[in-house]
């Protein structure tokens, strides 16, 4: 019997999935399947806390499979987007009929819609509290009234973003993607999932170019109405909002149907990308409590300073500003406990 056959052989006695199994190890699902096709072949610590989790010595686990060969372990070609020859079968799987496809990547599309608008919404949010802001600096409202239409608003828009973005979680757990298993499309499936990717590839490129231009050009109004009076260049700021926050919505929108097509393909992208995602799940604990403080303290400075002060237009800055600086110390926290 092959490591591979024997890995499987005591999971599942054990009664465990291959995500069960690859958080008792601290390594990705796909790992784990790769070990289990073939593909792949533990390393050395892993396999001593296989023996362990197993309640197996490692004579037992690896005998019969100390020096594996590509005989032993061939490892099959994925299936090609492009229309290429489909891949061999993996060891276990769950297959994958052409309506149970069309049926996820039809929630893909809603998931992918649902999270840019809820994004969007969030990129927008501050924009009627600059603008009153503003109007309350010149005298056209007072303080008071300014501040609390702003803040109703921002809270109003960020209530919205945050429920499209719980709709959107919820929806697509209840799709029941099979992402913890490998995936055997049916042939009729799998011509209808590469003929989509396809054309998702080259609608990519259009909504990638749309995208970078919206980005480039949303600071020309700014810049143009520099010289004209501290009205228009409040208009211009408010404005500068909106392309940003549409060419962020086709970003999404556009790359969520795609990574489904991948991964239902079996691509080596998809497994990289599924491997990112599960990385990306797994929080530290120092990362837990850095979010636990962060944006309260955040949301508290913030509010804070703008009642002191009432500059309303200016005191929005602390959100891109705290963004930047919460994804570096995550990602600093993370490389860490690395």
């Amino acid at each position: 019997m092959s490591l591979s056959e024997k890995i499987i052989q005591l999971r599942k006695r054990n009664g465990w999935s291959q995500e069960e199994l690859a958080e008792r190890l601290n390594v990705s699902r796909q790992s784990v399947s790769k070990w289990e096709s073939g593909q792949s072949v533990p390393e050395l610590d892993k396999i001593l806390q296989l023996s362990n989790l197993f309640g197996v010595t490692t004579d037992e686990l690896i005998k019969g499979a100390t020096e594996p060969s590509a005989a032993e372990f061939p490892a099959p070609e994925p299936a090609a987007p492009d229309g290429g020859a489909p891949s061999a079968e993996p060891a276990e799987g769950i297959r994958v009929s052409r309506e149970r496809a069309a049926e996820l990547m039809s929630a893909a599309g809603r998931k992918g819609r649902l999270d840019a608008t809820g994004v969007a919404f969030c990129i927008l949010s501050p924009v009627l509290l600059i603008w009153l802001g503003y109007r309350s600096e010149v005298g056209e409202l007072s303080d008071g009234l300014a501040a609390g239409m702003g803040m109703g608003g921002l809270m109003i828009v960020v209530a919205i973003a945050v429920g499209l973005l719980i709709a959107s979680d919820y929806l697509w757990k209840q799709a029941a993607f099979p992402s913890g298993q490998n995936i055997l499309l049916d042939p009729e499936a799998a011509r209808m999932v590469r003929a989509a990717y396809t054309r998702l590839q080259r609608r990519t490129v259009v909504v990638t170019v749309i995208a970078v231009s919206l980005f480039i050009c949303s600071p020309l109004p700014l810049i143009a109405t520099a010289e004209m009076g501290e009205r228009y260049s409040v208009l211009s700021l408010c404005f500068l909002f909106l392309p940003v926050a549409v060419g962020v919505w086709l970003l999404i929108f556009g790359g969520r149907p795609g990574r489904v097509c991948r991964r239902l393909l079996n691509c080596p992208t998809a497994e990289d990308e599924e491997d990112e995602d599960a990385e990306s799940e797994k929080q530290t604990e120092a990362q837990k409590r850095f979010n636990g403080f962060f944006w309260p303290v955040v949301t508290a400075g913030y509010l804070l300073w703008s009642f002191l002060t009432f500059d309303w237009h200016l005191t929005w800055i602390v959100w891109p500003v705290a963004g930047c600086l919460g994804a570096g110390i995550h990602s600093l926290l993370r490389n860490r406990q690395r």
